[in-house]
């Protein structure tokens, strides 16, 4: 029997989008769009998966979006990430997703449920103002607003993006179970 048949497989994908606010009506408008990454699966998945399936009431799913330093000294191309970390290497916050949708094949939205949820999180112009996100993670099980809470899902690492003051930042995971 094929072993690779016996496996589920995630793939994530990520990107961001920046908005400012339009100088006339105050408006968020979407002024950049990130090339979309691929990001890290952890093993402590495998965990949270199987608690989900158990219907243990002790864990959620994905419960917060998690945003980390890094190190200052990665550079524009941070190491690889070790599967079997437990947290982020610097966190510096963390906010509940502001939705978590099925996908089509096609991306459009759909009730659900499919193989495929995009998650995304709306970091507002005071949230993570000032800092420089290198890396992010979704965290689930038995996750908090506490930093280093709960069970980590993925991991994604990329070059900084400094968030301002001036900027709403939304990331987005999309995640496709095969």
């Amino acid at each position: 029997m094929d072993n690779d048949s016996q496996t589920v497989k995630i793939k994530g994908e990520w990107w961001d989008e920046i908005y400012e606010p339009d100088p006339l009506t105050g408006e968020m408008v979407l002024v950049h769009t990130t090339p979309v990454r691929i990001n890290t699966k952890m093993d402590s998945v495998a965990i949270l998966m199987a608690a989900l399936m158990a219907n243990d009431p002790a864990h959620g799913g994905i419960l917060y979006h998690a945003q980390g330093r890094g190190d200052g000294g990665w550079g524009p191309s941070p190491p690889a990430v070790n599967t079997a970390d437990t947290t982020l290497f610097d966190e510096a916050g963390r906010n509940p997703p502001s939705s978590i949708v099925f996908l089509d094949p096609f991306d459009v939205v759909v009730a659900g449920p499919t193989n495929v949820i995009r998650v995304r999180t709306v970091y507002g112009l005071a949230d993570l103002a000032g800092e420089t996100l290198r890396e992010q993670a979704l965290f689930g099980g038995t996750a908090t607003v506490a930093v280093d809470s709960g069970l980590i899902i993925n991991v994604l690492r990329g070059p900084g993006i400094f968030k301002s003051g001036a900027i709403q930042l939304a990331r987005n995971v999309k995640l496709t179970y095969s």
